[in-house]
């Protein structure tokens, strides 16, 4: 797929076509410009092959999910609250009345937080409780229970 501005959407291309364009780009930049990012849920052969491509190329930028993920985390929290770890667990959330998230989405971005929330049947929560996002992109999450 490659994004297309005249439309502002996604259009299938060739697979020839999107590695001629990676390989253009990737021309243009040198090796320390260049991060290469993949999934934490890949397979080890298929990081395994994504790490050799990117050594090839001249790098060794490739961070995976628990810095890009959490690297604000254990830098941010320890300076803020004097531990890298979060102090509540998935069970305060059945003691809470409200939830403010700031800077992201946890519907999108944190389903390990919000799949427990999201399956609580209302009986099982003592106090009603809803979750306020406030995030640079529009978004609305709210959770009520009763």
């Amino acid at each position: 797929m490659v994004y297309d501005r005249d439309s502002d959407t996604l259009r299938p291309v060739a697979w020839e076509q999107a590695f001629a364009r990676i390989g253009e780009i990737l021309r243009g930049l040198q090796p320390d410009e260049v991060e290469f990012y993949t999934s934490g849920r890949a397979s080890n052969e298929a990081a395994w092959l994504f790490q050799l491509f990117a050594r090839e190329y001249g790098t060794n930028n490739f961070p995976d999910c628990s810095n890009m993920c959490h690297e604000s985390t254990s830098v941010g929290l320890p300076q803020s609250i004097g531990i890298g770890k979060g102090t509540v667990s998935l069970d305060d959330f059945d003691q809470t009345e409200l939830v403010i998230s700031i800077g992201h989405n946890p519907g999108t971005n944190h389903p390990r937080m919000m799949a427990p929330c999201m399956s609580y049947p209302a009986a099982a929560c003592r106090l009603s409780f809803s979750i306020r996002c406030v995030n640079g992109r529009w978004s609305v999450l709210p959770i009520r229970r009763t």
